[in-house]
């Protein structure tokens, strides 16, 4: 259907976004009864694009790289201190090294009692600057390490300890290890942690760090800066042209973390976000408290708000406490027991129902700072920031307080409790408010009158009105248009050409992709039709109002909750272990009582006064980094030593080669409740990893999407829906609303715009067959070709699961007759083109229908919908399907390009080159060094087939280790004739002759890195000659015509490595007058006018030797889809998921393929 260009008449637009792709569908339309009716469609199509995520594990790949960022970042300042050290001690004249042998722990010792020689304190001072010991960038943290350095010989966490028991892990760690090496200190005399050291090694005891069991030698930055001190103090006179200030600062300092962005403020979006400690926010959100609280009266009056008189009294004693439970509010103020409204509430506002927040500022600052009370709250303002600025240096903010002339003159044990208030008691984070906003808006905030009164007094308008304040005649950049999103923008002049770096972004990489997409396509919408935009309709995922029973659930749910949690916080009250982190310390007794006080890992009890101690933890079973979610159905409370050995691996690779294990795990599910026992169950199987990235119990649920895409396409369509009110024409009725994602999959079948699947071309089997099981395995076993009968069997089976659950019994022939008959009419996600459908139903679902729909679903629930395929639902305008169909047949999906050479250049992996010359032959090899247990098992942990087994031993690059290992394999196969050879090799590695700890094999990868042909290997790695990396992909595929002598055309091709491309090499021609006939890409797209079915495809995978896959453009990948796409083109030969392979260049020549283009609208141009 041609698309009607006819400029600036009335039109509206149907959205259907999500993380990856959008679908979009533009109506001409006229005046309706409440908003613009559709009145013809003018064109529609779906715009792909990446997440930026990857797609196994959903994490952002601007987070992978940030990882590596960060991780590289201590290696460069590590090189830095020690080139600067080593610059000062020579600019000082100390230089040379000590002799042979010489023990640095023995010359931190010798250096901290007397003399030493230059060189000695070289050594010295390089050596603590090496190990300088930890300390948290986190004030939180840094709290109990000013008390360890103030209280010096006793426990680090004595009184902090049991505060921050159960809060985290890793503090409590090494708090613990500081003051065990303290007592150790005291009980031998040592004066440094470097004598105590030097005392172990002269008598054999380990000094390297031990995390987990036994004795912990984990000093902490404060026991250096003590043993720093000391040395100094001996040495200074000896050496005083050693600036040991610089010195100190470079062992000792620690780059503070960046503070987070502001953001900007909610109701002065130019102005950022103030602290939420700040004085003036501090007393709006007291104020807009007492604004808000009302007093129920008589059943026919309304609840009256605070008098004056009881406003006044409540503002003088909340500003006094952090926090005041109501009853005794109540009692200040003289209303006695007439419970406030706020108190009878239940469910999410319970918290606030128990009592209110105070002005902390005041309350900590007042007893601390002379006149605080009687300053402005400008002065308040203004003296908080200084104090504020500075509370990431203690010693600097220490200075600042006990300053008599610039700072507040405070001395002695008071300035230091306004540190300890300033650096860990006021409240952290930002509030939504602007300093400015609050000293604007708080005149106005006067007894009875609520926050919005107040802002719609103060500054002029509604803060609830979603109309911009701006409209465009395009969309600008989104944080241009929505200043309060951006996040880390310079605001520079000279950004201004940049936008995102001028405004900022987003800090979620998927949104913020997809709003860009969502930019570029209405824009050119705007420039094809006019600015006359009547309406825009964006689907959400939001839920239909809940039914009445559902309501029921979910508040018996939260009952429940409560409940439990009231009863723990008893417990703890009653033991006397109620203190802060109350959400860590329940979530402990929780995981406790639903493990039936077992420890998983280890099968022992776990010990009800321990809990909260740092014995036990809270681990996730299936790591994060594994793709585990931060879900209770994922957590445990196990014995730390025990999470220790787990490490970053699942408890099935942990701990299963453990005879007891497998009787410890059943035991532990056991005990647990039969209907949380599944969600937890799978967790400690062989196939937990494997199933974690898949979705772990949701893997067979088609409808189960993950949270993280969940949450990102809901945040996309709410950002959406503010973001496309500035281009809308500025008209009554015209607005961007939004529609559920339930109703428009209920319009699509009432409407019958769910596209068939191709039954019969899906299923090419007799009917006879449909009914028959036996007949279908025949006529499936003579199908012809060989790729198509595969196709089609690995259909039936994908969808086997899914039809069972709606008919239980169902065989083979029942399944294959089920997608026949279009999959029981369900929208076909394995097209892309089914994200158009969605549009086109979006923009046409009015608000009666809406009101309709959400009537039926509160009144009976989802079973109280009727039948959409037995509505009598009439059509949005005569000949709506028609036009809907007629477009979906001619769409070809736009994909967002993917030509930039930014990527992982090479793998992390670094590999060792042996030479592997076979006679005349030269050759290299690469080496990897990898656990024995990993290299006869596959990733499930299975035993490997005897072949691959005796493949991998002989590719040991030592001769001499693989000549004694098989023999040792031999003695153990002489033993256990029946056992097979994967067992074998695992007991010969783990036999006592190798050490305690087995052995560790060296393996030989030839070729290319676990068979991906999309790789190649870099030689002289850094100019390295025994050194290879794995390149990180191709990046360009380039296509050369070549002449020969005769005149012959041929056609060559040429793959670019990233790191090649990155590097800047240009393509040269492989023989002069060579001629560049195309360079493709990754996702770009092919035309290929010999296939009839469809004829663009997508560049799926290049091949270092030239080979090519590609895929039919229109259809999703991945196994499911690939059986689908196979049965409907049976001519070529999709080679399951990978795509159809053209060999050489040669064959894209052969058959005439030439490169295409779809525009963002969908317009296909051939080259």
């Amino acid at each position: 259907m041609p698309a009607d260009t006819s400029s600036n008449l009335p039109w509206m637009l149907g959205v259907d976004i999500g993380t990856d792709s959008i679908g979009w569908a533009a109506f001409r339309c006229c005046a309706g009864p409440d908003r613009p009716a559709a009145e013809k469609l003018l064109a529609g199509g779906v715009r792909l694009f990446d997440s930026g995520r990857d797609p196994e594990t959903q994490t952002s790949k601007q987070r992978e790289r940030g990882e590596k960022r960060r991780a590289r970042r201590p290696k460069r300042a590590r090189r830095w201190r020690k080139a600067q050290l080593e610059a000062c001690l020579k600019q000082a004249g100390i230089d040379g090294h000590p002799g042979d042998g010489a023990d640095p722990y023995a010359l931190r010792a010798k250096a901290a009692k007397g003399a030493v020689e230059p060189a000695e304190l070289r050594a010295v001072l390089l050596h603590m600057n090496k190990h300088r010991g930890f300390r948290s960038n986190l004030l939180d943290r840094r709290q109990a390490d000013t008390r360890a350095d103030s209280k010096k010989g006793k426990k680090a966490n004595k009184d902090g300890g049991q505060e921050d028991s159960g809060q985290n892990e890793e503090t409590n760690f090494w708090l613990g290890a500081e003051a065990h090496l303290r007592e150790r200190m005291a009980a031998t005399g040592a004066p440094t942690v470097g004598a105590l050291f030097a005392a172990d090694l002269a008598q054999g005891r380990p000094v390297r760090m031990r995390y987990g069991g036994g004795d912990a030698y984990a000093p902490t930055r404060a026991l250096i800066e003590e043993e720093l001190g000391k040395i100094r103090e001996m040495q200074e006179a000896a050496f005083p042209g050693l600036d040991w200030d610089a010195v100190a600062e470079l062992v000792l300092d620690q780059r503070p973390l960046r503070s987070p962005e502001a953001g900007r403020c909610g109701y002065l979006p130019e102005e950022d976000r103030a602290w939420r400690a700040l004085p003036s926010v501090q007393e709006f959100i007291l104020r807009q408290t007492l604004g808000n609280l009302r007093l129920p009266q008589g059943f026919d009056e309304a609840d009256r708000p605070l008098t004056a008189v009881e406003y006044e009294a409540a503002l003088t004693e909340l500003r006094q406490v952090p926090r005041l439970e109501w009853p005794k509010l109540r009692k200040a103020i003289g209303i006695g027991r007439n419970k406030f409204t706020v108190e009878l509430q239940a469910g999410a506002g319970k918290q606030a129902s128990r009592a209110a927040e105070g002005h902390q500022t005041d309350a900590l600052f007042a007893p601390l700072i002379p006149g605080w009370n009687e300053r402005s709250l400008t002065e308040k303002d203004a003296l908080f920031t200084e104090l504020w600025e500075r509370r990431g240096r203690r010693a600097g903010l220490l200075a600042y307080i006990r300053d008599s002339r610039q700072g507040l003159g405070l001395d002695g044990e008071r300035a230091g409790m306004l540190a300890d208030a300033v650096q860990f008691e006021l409240p952290t984070g930002r509030a939504q408010i602007s300093a400015a906003a609050a000293h604007r808006i708080l005149p106005y905030m006067t007894p009875g009158v609520r926050v919005h009164d107040a802002v719609v007094e103060a500054l002029g308008r509604d803060p609830t009105d979603a109309r911009p304040a701006h409209r465009y005649a395009r969309l600008p950049y989104y944080a241009q248009a929505m200043p309060d999103v951006g996040m880390n923008g310079t605001g520079a002049p000279e950004d201004l050409d940049d936008p995102e770096r001028f405004h900022g972004r987003i800090a979620n990489i998927s949104v913020h992709i997809a709003l860009n997409e969502l930019r570029k396509l209405v824009n050119k919408l705007l420039d094809r039709y006019g600015s006359d935009l009547r309406l825009v309709v964006v689907e959400t995922t939001r839920e239909l109002k809940a039914g009445a029973e559902e309501r029921q659930t979910r508040q018996r749910d939260q009952a429940a909750k409560e409940a439990d949690n009231a009863a723990i916080d008893a417990e703890l009250r009653r033991q006397g272990q109620w203190l802060s982190n109350a959400r860590e310390r329940r979530r402990r007794h929780r995981l406790a009582k639903r493990q039936n006080h077992l420890c998983p890992y280890t099968g022992n009890r776990i010990a009800a006064a321990d809990l909260l101690s740092e014995a036990y933890e809270v681990d996730h079973v299936i790591p994060v980094s594994l793709g585990g979610r931060d879900v209770e159905s994922n957590m445990v409370i196990c014995e730390a030593a025990a999470n220790r050995r787990k490490g970053d691996r699942t408890p099935w690779e942990a701990f299963h080669d453990d005879p007891a294990w497998q009787a410890r795990v059943d035991n532990f599910l056991e005990g647990l409740d039969p209907s949380e026992r599944k969600a937890i169950a799978w967790r400690f199987g062989e196939k937990a990893a494997a199933l974690a990235k898949r979705g772990g119990d949701d893997e067979d649920d088609e409808s189960s999407w993950a949270p993280r895409q969940i949450t990102d396409t809901s945040y996309i369509a709410r950002t959406s829906v503010r973001y496309l009110r500035h281009v809308v024409a500025e008209r009554p009725g015209n607005d961007v609303i939004a529609s559920n994602g339930r109703l428009t999959g209920w319009l699509r079948a009432a409407w019958d715009l769910t596209p068939p699947m191709r039954g019969r071309d899906l299923i090419p089997l007799s009917h006879a067959a449909l009914g028959d099981p036996q007949l279908l395995d025949q006529e499936l076993a003579a199908l012809e070709p060989a790729h198509l009968r595969k196709a089609v069997d690995s259909l039936i089976k994908a969808w086997t699961p899914k039809v069972s659950k709606r008919l239980p019994d169902a065989n083979r022939a029942d399944v294959a007759a089920y997608l026949v008959r279009g999959a029981g009419g369900r929208k076909n996600r394995l097209d892309h083109r089914h994200h158009f459908i969605d549009a086109a139903v979006i923009a046409t679902t009015d608000r009666p229908m809406v009101q309709w729909i959400n009537t039926l679903h509160s009144r009976h629930g989802a079973d109280g919908l009727p039948n959409p395929a037995e509505a009598e639902v009439a059509e949005p305008y005569e000949g709506f399907r028609a036009d809907v169909m007629r477009t979906y047949e001619r769409i070809w999906p736009s994909f967002r390009p993917r030509h930039r050479t930014e990527g992982q250049l090479h793998e992390e992996t670094l590999y060792g080159v042996r030479d592997a010359t076979n006679g005349d032959a030269p050759g290299k090899n690469l080496v990897l060094r990898r656990p024995v247990e990993r290299l006869f098992q596959d990733a499930n942990g299975k035993p490997l087939p005897d072949d691959k087994v005796e493949k991998t031993m002989s590719a040991f690059a030592s001769p001499r280790m693989r000549e004694r290992f098989e023999a040792v394999v031999g003695e153990y196969r002489a033993a256990e004739p029946e056992a097979s050879l994967s067992d074998l090799c695992l007991k010969a590695a783990r036999d006592p002759r190798w050490g305690p700890r087995g052995m560790t094999g060296n393996t030989v990868v030839t070729g290319t890195y676990d068979g991906d042909e999309t790789r190649s290997v870099i030689w002289n790695f850094r100019g390295n000659t025994g050194a290879a990396v794995i390149t990180g992909g191709n990046t360009f595929y380039h296509v050369w015509e070549l002449t020969g002598r005769n005149g012959k055309v041929k056609w060559q091709a040429e793959v670019v490595p990233r790191f090649h491309a990155r590097n800047g090499n240009r393509p040269e021609p492989p023989q002069p007058g060579a001629r560049l006939v195309m360079t493709l890409s990754q996702g770009d797209l092919l035309y290929w006018p010999g296939q009839t079915a469809e004829r663009i495809f997508q560049v799926k995978k290049m091949v270092t030797d030239g080979r090519l896959y590609v895929w039919p453009a229109r259809h999703a990948t991945g196994r499911e889809a690939a059986a689908y796409v196979q049965a409907l083109f049976p001519a070529i030969n999709l080679n399951g998921d990978q795509g159809y392979k053209f060999s050489s260049a040669e064959g894209l020549r052969k058959a005439d393929i030439r490169p295409a283009t779809i525009s963002i609208l969908g317009r296909l141009r051939v080259k």
